[in-house]
């Protein structure tokens, strides 16, 4: 009788570290599984900022071009401007000068 209660403790004892064994492995799968997903839920979030980065720079470089061009359309239109009113203020000015010398 003892050594079948012997036998009982020593079979629970197996029985119990198999269990904990078990557990351990199913622990470490369990946490391998979660830095797996961590690290994919990791890379998606970082391949979405990269595509709204790309296309926050691209309408930003969309935005600077058409910036640029209506200055540069806003400049050519005063450099007109300015040449008209020298064309119609060269003969006074010209008027102006000779008067100015002659006297």
């Amino acid at each position: 009788m003892a050594k079948d209660t012997l036998d009982a403790v020593r079979h629970a004892e197996q029985e119990a570290e198999k269990i904990l064994e078990n557990a351990a492995h199913r622990s470490a799968a369990i946490r391998q599984s979660a830095e797996n997903k961590a690290a994919e839920l990791r890379a998606q979030r970082l391949q979405q900022a990269e595509e709204k980065r790309g296309r926050l720079l691209a309408d930003a470089q969309a935005d600077a071009d058409d910036y640029t061009r209506r200055a540069q359309e806003e400049t050519a239109a005063l450099a007109q401007q300015l040449r008209q009113k020298a064309e119609e203020n060269g003969p006074k000015t010209i008027r102006a000068i000779l008067d100015r010398i002659t006297g």
